[in-house]
């Protein structure tokens, strides 16, 4: 990766507060999905081994304002539903 994919992902990282683990194309069927790792709060056991899941965003949430988009990815995080938010809703 050149250094400036390396600025922009870690802007991204910023931007959304999470540590970015890789990207998923949606081979046209989906959206392409950032990938992060998560702990699920409803799972204190994997708070306490330190184990976490791998989550998915859509690719569309970089465009977002930063308090939305942080929003959107709490309730990822809590196992919540997320409606689609390519209009800005979520």
């Amino acid at each position: 990766m050149d250094d400036m994919a390396r600025f922009f992902w870690k802007q991204v990282e910023a931007h959304l507060g999470i540590t970015i683990v890789g990207i998923q194309s949606g081979h046209g069927c989906g959206p392409d999905l950032i990938l992060f790792e998560g702990f699920r709060v409803e799972d204190p056991a994997s708070l306490l081994n330190g184990k976490c899941s791998t989550l998915g965003i859509p690719f569309q949430i970089i465009y977002l304002s930063q308090e939305v988009a942080r929003q959107i990815i709490q309730l990822k995080r809590e196992g919540l539903p997320i409606q689609h938010f390519a209009d800005g809703a979520h």
